[in-house]
């Protein structure tokens, strides 16, 4: 029951997964270690007694038997114990082992019975050699199970190679006296046994040596006491064989030592295996390694099959013909090399389909995206310049660049799992609502690209309209639904002689189209921003800065509409190149903001800005200055702390700081962003939505943002007076006196417009009416002038008109 029990393999069930083995340490450990120190104490005994020869050859057989029955036994149970805690083919392999000992009991049990019980010579051939060449098939069966790792050569193979150099050997063996016993003994099966025996035996170990020198670290602790029990094995097989069949028992005492020494030894690797079962093991261990050239395993086989041959031959040179047991291994050995070609010829057929697998995969690999499965930009621009040759045949082509708006905002709110399910989603989509010509590829982050060939304008103006219809579908990930929008830039292959070059212009369309606010854009010749020319103002610029006399600033008066007093100025950044000479600010700033040369820049303007008001607070008059900044500079994590130093570093109060962004930039929801916003009104910067009216704002949003001023986009201003422009306008002024904010007017050119603003309730007012921007020496001599008077006539009176147009106000509107 005790040995039912160990044997019996105990599972449980886990909820929803496969069976999983439960090793029991404390019971088998202990059974193990009883099993091991029985063998180990038989070995010992084994020795000891054969050394005194105590008791005479009589007491001498007996011991000898039994303990090689009680070793294999115990090596049989302990394999069995081990195979429980394996799985998959090393758990076969120490079951197969364990069989096969078992087998080896039940011939050494039968040899027991004839020689103690009867007292009669055990039978050659008998039954007991079924059971004996039992454990060398099982043996070879657990050397190809066991083992850890991958090899270069198949398992297969080193069996061929193991028993190609056993028989070389048993050849030349043969030849030393052994293959006259052979052949003047028996024919048949006396022969075939006499030879199984060491063949098998020397095939074991030669296995055993080769798998040993590839196997990894794990392996090796275990390979190693197996492959040096399969050498005892056929040095004491081997002995046997040959004293057997030269009558010279009374050498047996010491060789016959392999066999009980090979069982204790397969106890050791067997539990070793049984703890490895029980630790991990890194990948980097069950690497095999490296063991001299690859040419020496692929040549081993074959050196001793060649001094076999050149035997044979100086055989047949000199006349003594070959015995017959000698003929009949080499006849083995040319059908094992044979088959051993055969199986090399299998396995590099298979290996090199593996490797055509695995280049169509590596291609496949290279050439799509590992997301959505579409082409990248490697498989793209190959397809456009095939097109691009056809283009006279079969009329042009059209290349989109598609940009998902807001995807970043996705990605820093949601996580980046979500921005993967939703680019999947576009993906989806977009192949949908293709025609099959096209081929839509995955070039960036959040950028697909589209090719379609033989398409005109109003084809690719038809396509871009429908994709943008599919995207409008809302997309459901994981109960949260996205409206998914894009941005799309087009080039047409009439422009243009390159795949680089179109999507190049594909990409200039796109980021037009997003300055733009467009949904779609077609690229045109001078949309390129990117010309040498503008590389070399970018150098040009970077030298600017590090300048005293080539960046300045010019200052545009507010003036309040309803009190006609100065309320402040707008900073605005001059260029005066040495060689170019002045440049106006649409000819770099833009250049500059996707150069990244925006925010240096950016801190250059507000130092001349704060310089200039510190002399002005010096000469007893209190200016506040208004400087426009980048969204790249709310993107900067040190941005609200180098205004602050700024303003300390001149001892100047905040409120006289006022920071304008324009309503796209003012709506970037990062966190960043937002952060940027709230420290700087914190510390008392006035904050300032420029250009309002041209971008997407959210009404809910703007409440929730810290700013106190709103300046109307110069479009609305031009045409006012004409009944749309008039609504639009009431309706922002209303609008920012309902939220708290401050409205100013910007482009202001005629004194229709200013008494039309003044009548609207506008808060202030900005432009050529009231004065051009000016270098601060001319804006210092206009703020003379205009001490004695007020602002609005006395710009009235410089433009000739009437001081006392419009009605006057004697209350002002608190600002």
């Amino acid at each position: 029951m005790f040995l039912q029990a160990t044997l019996r393999p105990r599972r449980r069930e886990l909820s929803g997964g496969p069976e999983e083995l439960v090793p029991r340490s404390n019971t088998e450990g202990r059974t193990t270690g009883w099993l091991w120190l029985t063998g180990a104490s038989l070995l010992v005994l084994y020795v000891v007694w054969s050394s005194r020869g105590w008791g005479g050859d009589r007491l001498w057989d007996a011991l000898d038997n039994v303990i090689e029955l009680l070793t294999a036994a115990a090596a049989a149970v302990m394999c069995a114990i081990t195979a429980r805690h394996h799985s998959g083919s090393r758990r076969l392999g120490w079951w197969a082992l364990s069989v096969g000992l078992a087998g080896w009991s039940m011939g050494q049990l039968l040899t027991c019975y004839d020689v103690l019980l009867r007292n009669r010579e055990v039978a050659f051939p008998g039954p007991a050699d079924l059971g004996f060449l039992l454990l060398p098939l099982a043996a070879m069966l657990t050397l190809l199970m066991v083992p850890y790792g991958d090899r270069d050569q198949s398992r297969t193979r080193f069996v061929f190679d193991g028993l190609i150099i056993a028989s070389s050997l048993v050849v030349l063996s043969l030849q030393t006296g052994l293959g006259d016993l052979v052949a003047t003994r028996g024919q048949g099966l006396w022969m075939g046994l006499s030879l199984a025996y060491p063949v098998s035996d020397i095939a074991l170990a030669t296995v055993a040596l080769l798998l040993l020198s590839r196997q990894s670290r794990p392996g090796r602790g275990v390979l190693g006491p197996l492959a040096i029990s399969m050498l005892a094995l056929s040095v004491s097989d081997g002995a046997y064989s040959y004293l057997a069949a030269s009558d010279a028992s009374s050498q047996w005492a010491w060789l016959a030592a392999g066999w009980p020494a090979a069982f204790c030894l397969i106890m050791v690797a067997a539990r070793r295996s049984r703890r490895e079962a029980l630790l991990p093991v890194s990948e980097q261990e069950l690497l095999p390694r490296e063991l001299g050239p690859h040419w020496m395993g692929m040549a081993l086989p074959y050196g001793p099959a060649i001094v076999v041959f050149l035997f044979m031959l100086s055989k047949v040179i000199t006349g003594a013909p070959p015995t017959q047991p000698t003929r009949l291994v080499c006849t083995g050995i040319a059908l094992l090399l044979l088959f051993r070609q055969l199986v090399a010829l299998r396995e590099n057929q298979a290996l090199l389909r593996t490797v055509g697998h695995a280049l169509r995969r590596l291609e496949h690999q290279t050439t799509h995206d590992a997301l959505t499965g579409l082409p990248n930009r490697g498989h793209l621009v190959p397809c456009i310049e095939a097109e691009l040759q056809r283009r006279r045949s079969y009329g042009g082509c059209a290349v989109l660049l598609l940009n998902l708006d807001r995807f970043r905002q996705v990605n820093a709110t949601l996580g980046h799992c979500y921005g993967d399910q939703l680019l999947i989603h576009v993906a989806e989509t977009l192949t949908a609502a293709l025609p099959p010509e096209a081929t839509l590829a995955r070039v960036d982050g959040d950028q697909f690209a589209l090719l379609l060939p033989g398409v005109d304008v109003a084809a690719a103006t038809r396509t871009v309209e429908r994709l943008g219809q599919a995207l409008q579908n809302p997309c459901l990930l994981e109960g949260v639904s996205f409206a998914v929008e894009a941005t799309i830039g087009i080039a047409m292959a009439s422009d243009h002689s390159s795949a680089e070059q179109m999507l190049q212009s594909a990409d200039i369309a796109m980021y037009g189209a997003r300055r733009a606010q467009q949904p779609f854009r077609f690229y045109r010749a001078g949309d390129n921003t990117t010309t040498p020319a503008r590389l070399s103002l970018l150098a040009d610029l970077r030298t600017a800065l590090s300048r005293t006399d080539e960046l300045v600033l010019h200052y545009q008066p507010k003036v309040s509409v309803e009190n006609e007093t100065l309320y402040g100025v707008e900073a605005l950044l001059r260029w005066r190149h040495p060689e170019r000479g002045f440049i106006p600010p649409g000819d770099f700033i833009q250049s500059a903001e996707e150069s990244g040369i925006i925010s240096p820049l950016t801190r250059r303007v507000l130092q001349l800005a704060l310089d200039q008001q510190r002399d002005w607070l010096a000469s007893g008059r209190e200016v506040p200055v208004a400087v426009n900044v980048s969204a790249r500079c709310l993107q900067d994590r040190a941005f609200p702390a180098m205004v602050e130093q700024l303003l300390a570093e001149r001892g100047l109060p905040a409120r006289l700081l006022t920071l304008e962004l324009t309503e796209s930039t003012i709506m970037i929801d990062t966190v960043y962003a937002r952060n940027a916003l709230y420290r700087l009104r914190r510390a008392g910067v006035t904050l300032s939505i420029d250009d309002f009216g041209t971008g997407y704002s959210s009404l809910a949003y703007l409440k929730n943002l810290p700013v106190t001023e709103l300046k109307i986009d110069r479009s609305f201003i031009t045409n006012l007076g004409e009944h749309t422009d008039d609504a639009i306008v009431r309706s922002v002024i209303d609008l920012g006196h309902n939220l708290g904010l401050t409205v100013v007017a910007e482009g202001i050119e005629t004194e229709a417009a200013l008494e039309k603003l003044y009548h609207l309730g506008c808060d202030l007012a900005q432009g050529f009416f009231i004065s051009r921007p000016l270098p601060a020496d001319e804006f210092n001599l206009w703020l003379q002038q205009h001490q004695d008077l007020p602002i609005r006539q006395a710009s009235m009176k410089d433009f000739g008109l009437r001081p006392d147009a419009g009605p006057t106000r004697t209350e002002p509107r608190p600002l």
